[in-house]
């Protein structure tokens, strides 16, 4: 009896991004810093190492210029809920000499709990606890803590793993901004305001204010964003792992994720990153070190974010965006180029590169003396790593420029007014630590009206040709809640920065009527980017001066298509079911006001919107206009077929004009019509449709398309009629599953021999959909009729859904049990160790390698630039170590992120189909599976399951022999790509 368990699909989620191979220890901190490729006239020099500092994740700076840092020894086993003890650190580093290395460390706590960020003010610290966000008050400044810790926020995910929230730091408005990744949905509480409902937050920035204990989610997307910073005009930019690395942070943005879809359904469109480049030359990302990798930036993650603003540093560095890039062991740098309409990331010289193969930057700040802190986790992994964490080691570099000035002092001892002259300092950190000592006081001084008039009276004083000054003193003014309308009249008038922070502001502030602060500049696009942010924040914000012809003005294509994607955000709301009820002659008028915009985006999505509140007569009267450009025409069909696939509703009234013009010329290049037409349940497309399948190829297979995804009565005279032709039999094969056809299902399978690989496969998969076919199919194998071998692992895994006892019996009595135990699993990877031996791994056959990776793999991965895209690029992650392969392809279900895990669909017709449920809405689900996309109507479903596992089942290595396990092993670790 042949043992066969369920198929690998995804090599889990830990082979999303790229690593290095194990190094066999780490540098000597001194040498990693001397070593250090850096520009000339730079040095850096060990500021705390090991074993004074270990696995540092976080840091910020306090009022008196001392580091405090946050050691994470928690990761990779973050603490449940109900644990009081932990056993993460904070500590505070000083640098009494300036020799830049520190000489007095304290330890503020040693009992913390899944530590991930840190700031300091108000009279405490802020710090990142999973699943809370904590306060630990310190009034008196003696580095003790007062008392217990305050929970200002709840909810953060415990799930998240590497994507943990994280990254706080002082907005210029006040705020304190953190990030949060992509593997779960937090469920965040306040416990300042009780009555108001949890908040949900994935990937993305949020907000939380000081004083008013608020809470927000800021932008949306990206995929484990792990760094934040201010430009000098105040425009906020975040860093990102895997995909692009930086993403221009606009209020209301709702930006790409690596998967799944955003919080809101209606979003329809997502926003790129303000990147023009990425930072590996193309191809797998591992071999990213050396020849043109180097030139591009060395890797796909990143971690960090500081754009520099400091006096240490010479000018030419200044105002430039820096990040970590993890795999290529280097401070990349960006350009962040303005113009009129916006912002984008250009590409700049790396800034340095360690030797060190442990180098895992995590953060950098400047600080009082200009110098930057550079804080490296310093281990052989990356986020990925969860078998060999190295937690005795972590360094802090600082990095300098000639020799520093020493500073000493304490910003929170200095009178108001040195505090307001620092806001002009040359160093951005004394401007920022200023505004937060100014910001706390007027917080608790409230009847200190003194100081509330000093800053409006010095904001005043200064002229509005003086804007840097103008809009740091603005900035001070809103942190304290000074800013007035008139203050931000004042500021409407300035350059386009201060007109800019003016809208965004008045926005944030209800006691403000929308439209009372009128900027000076109608038409910039960065000026049209604050006020379309400002109407997704308000209702009674107005977008109606953006005009077609403002939005064409706009040259650079991406920040076009930024702005209109803003603006679907903005208006998306009003294309409501309750308005189309009340005045649909309003909604058409929305409609037909927006579907002018070039490029056709917001077309594509009113048409979504409206198919999703059932306004479909709508979308075909609005398409069919005289107004309407013919580029808007397609995209609103387009976006309407989008929302209707997969269902059967009656023909509106307005399909009988649209009709013609849809349906005129060949079915391939008018599909979009007829798929159409068969949703509306127009009998002539039919017609016309299967008249087609005995014409031309194309044209026939694209109607046998249509009418087996839209399936009638006829249509299991259609699949037998497809059967009998031979451009159709393929696709009638593996229609099979989608009818009931018993005598044409033997008939097949008697003949299983005789017909083309391709064919079997398509067979297969259909017989393996319904028990009565599953019957056949499993007594044709104990019959020796079809060769037990012909079932993929996926394909007896499937059959294993089913929910019939005799198909469950014969599947037993053919393959056995068809799930291991974690005894079994162990037993397997251990047996496996023995045999991939480094010996064997280098005479092994990466040829033989690559085929088994195709006939294995290849279907739903892409490894070395190759492959499919359903899973995961495994072209990552820590595929040079032989136990991360194993565990992986062994036990594929310890990690199985949200857009992985299978479900199983039971249709009413009686078939079974698993897969990974890609969207659904009230009305349709769309599964994706190993071969195809399949959008099912609600109403066609009995049942879902989800099974909480990844769609890859265990035992991909089962039925290969011990050669090709090691062939496949060697290519999965390898960089080989054949010669062409």
């Amino acid at each position: 009896m042949t043992r066969l368990l369920p198929l690998v699909f995804i090599l889990s989620f830990h082979a999303i991004a790229a690593g290095q191979e194990t190094a066999p220890a780490a540098m000597p901190a001194q040498q990693a810093a001397a070593e250090m490729k850096l520009p000339d006239g730079f040095g850096a020099t060990v500021f705390a190492a090991e074993p004074d500092v270990v696995q540092p994740i976080a840091m910020t700076i306090d009022t008196r210029g001392r580091l405090w840092v946050v050691e994470c020894t928690s990761y990779p086993d973050w603490q449940d809920i109900g644990v009081d003890e932990g056993k993460d650190r904070v500590l505070i580093f000083e640098d009494t000499d300036g020799d830049g290395r520190h000489d007095r460390r304290t330890v503020f706590l040693d009992n913390g709990r899944n530590l991930s960020g840190i700031e300091v003010g108000f009279g405490g610290v802020y710090l990142c606890s999973s699943p809370d966000l904590i306060f630990i008050p310190d009034a008196d400044g003696d580095d003790v803590p007062d008392g217990p810790a305050e929970t200002l926020l709840s909810g953060f995910s415990l799930k998240m793993k590497h994507n943990v929230f994280n990254g706080l730091h002082w907005g210029p408005d006040g705020w304190l901004y953190g990030m949060h990744g992509i593997l779960d949905v937090s469920q965040v509480t306040n416990p300042a305001k009780p009555d108001q409902p949890p908040v949900p937050m994935t990937c993305g920035v949020w907000r939380f204010h000081p004083t008013q204990k608020a809470f927000e989610p800021y932008s949306a997307g990206s995929t484990n964003p792990w760094g934040i910073d201010w430009n000098s005009v105040g425009q906020a930019f975040f860093t990102n792992c895997v995909i692009e690395h930086v993403f221009h942070a606009i209020p209301g943005a709702r930006f790409k994720r690596m998967f799944g879809n955003d919080l809101n359904p209606y979003t329809f469109t997502l926003m790129d990153s303000c990147a023009d480049h990425i930072h590996w030359a193309g191809g797998y990302w591992n071999v990213s070190i050396g020849g043109k990798h180097d030139d591009a930036g060395g890797g796909h993650a990143h971690c960090g974010a500081m754009i520099y603003q400091g006096d240490n540093w010479p000018e030419k560095y200044r105002d430039k965006l820096y990040t970590i890039n993890i795999h290529g062991r280097r401070m990349n740098c960006d350009r962040l180029v303005a113009s009129p309409d916006g912002y984008v990331a250009s590409h700049d010289a790396d800034f340095m590169q360690s030797v060190d193969p442990f180098f895992r930057g995590v953060e950098m700040k400047y600080g009082p003396d200009g110098t930057v802190y550079v804080i490296d986790w310093n281990d052989t992994g990356e986020c990925h790593d969860f078998v060999d964490i190295h937690v005795e080691t972590g360094r802090i570099f600082k990095i300098a420029y000639g020799t520093p000035r020493q500073w000493s002092g304490d910003l929170n001892e200095l009178p108001d007014d040195q505090l307001l002259e620092l806001q002009n300092h040359e160093n951005a950190w004394f401007m920022q630590t200023a505004r937060r000592v100014l910001q706390h006081r007027v917080a608790t001084q409230p009847d200190n009206k003194q100081l509330a008039s000093k800053i409006v009276q010095a904001y005043r004083d200064v002229p509005l040709e003086n804007s840097r000054l103008k809009l740091r003193m603005l900035w001070l003014t809103a942190a304290c809640g000074l800013a007035d309308p008139s203050i931000l009249q004042e500021a409407a008038r300035g350059d386009i920065n201060l007109q800019a922070w003016a809208t965004r502001l008045a926005s944030e502030d209800a006691s403000i009527a929308a439209g009372t602060i009128q900027t000076a500049n109608r038409s910039a696009g960065l000026l049209l980017q604050e006020q379309v942010a400002a109407a997704i924040r308000r209702d009674d914000v107005s977008i109606e001066n953006i005009t077609p012809e403002l939005v064409a003005n706009i040259a650079d294509e991406k920040l076009r298509k930024r702005l209109l994607q803003l603006m679907w955000y903005a208006i998306e709301p009003r294309f409501n079911a309750e308005t189309l009820q009340q005045d649909p002659a309003a909604i058409q008028a929305l409609s037909q006001q927006y579907v002018a915009f070039e490029p056709p985006i917001l077309a594509h999505c009113i048409s979504q919107k409206l198919a999703a509140i059932d306004a479909h007569d709508l979308v075909l009267t609005v398409a069919a206009s005289a107004q309407c450009p013919p580029t808007s025409r397609e995209s609103l069909i387009s976006g309407l077929l989008e929302a209707l696939r997969g269902r059967s509703i009656d023909a509106p009234q307005a399909w009988s004009e649209a009709r013609d013009s849809l349906l005129d010329g060949s079915i391939q290049s008018n599909r979009l019509g007829y798929e159409l037409a068969l949703i509306f349940g127009d009998a002539s497309a039919r017609k016309q449709l299967t008249a087609a399948l005995t014409g031309e190829a194309e044209d026939a297979q694209n109607a046998f398309d249509l009418l087996v995804q839209y399936s009638d009565a006829d249509t299991a005279a259609v699949v037998q009629q497809g059967l009998k032709l031979q451009p159709l039999r393929t696709q009638a094969l593996r229609a099979l599953g989608n009818v009931e056809l018993p005598d044409t299902a033997a008939e097949l399978i008697a003949d299983f021999g005789n017909l083309p690989a391709d064919q079997q496969t398509a067979l297969i998969d259909a017989m393996v959909t319904r028990n009565s076919y599953a019957k056949r199919l499993l007594s044709a194998i104990e019959n020796k009729q079809v060769p037990e071998t012909v079932l993929t692992t996926f394909a007896v895994g499937q059959l294993s859904r089913l929910k019939d006892k005799a198909v469950q019996d014969q599947l037993r009595k053919i393959y056995g049990t068809v799930t291991a135990t974690d005894a079994t699993r162990n037993r397997q990877i251990d047996q496996m160790k023995r045999m991939l031996t480094e010996d064997a791994i280098a005479g092994a056959d990466l040829h033989a390698g690559k085929q088994v990776f195709v006939q294995k793999c290849a279907t739903c991965h892409k490894l070395l630039n190759e492959g499919g895209t359903i899973g995961p690029d495994l072209t990552g992650g820590q595929r040079k170590s032989v136990e991360y392969f194993l565990e992986n392809v062994i036990s594929p279900n310890t990690l199985v992120p949200m857009a992985y895990k299978m479900s199983t669909i039971e249709t009413i017709d009686g078939r079974v189909l698993a897969g990974v449920i890609e969207s659904q809405d009230d009305q349709r689900v769309v599964l994706q599976t190993p071969k195809e996309k399949i959008t099912l109507a609600k109403d066609d479903i009995e049942e879902i399951t989800a099974t909480g596992v990844s769609l890859m089942p265990e035992g991909l290595l089962d039925d290969l022999t011990h050669q090709q396990i090691i062939d496949l092993s060697a290519y999965f670790q390898s960089d080989f790509t054949p010669v062409q």
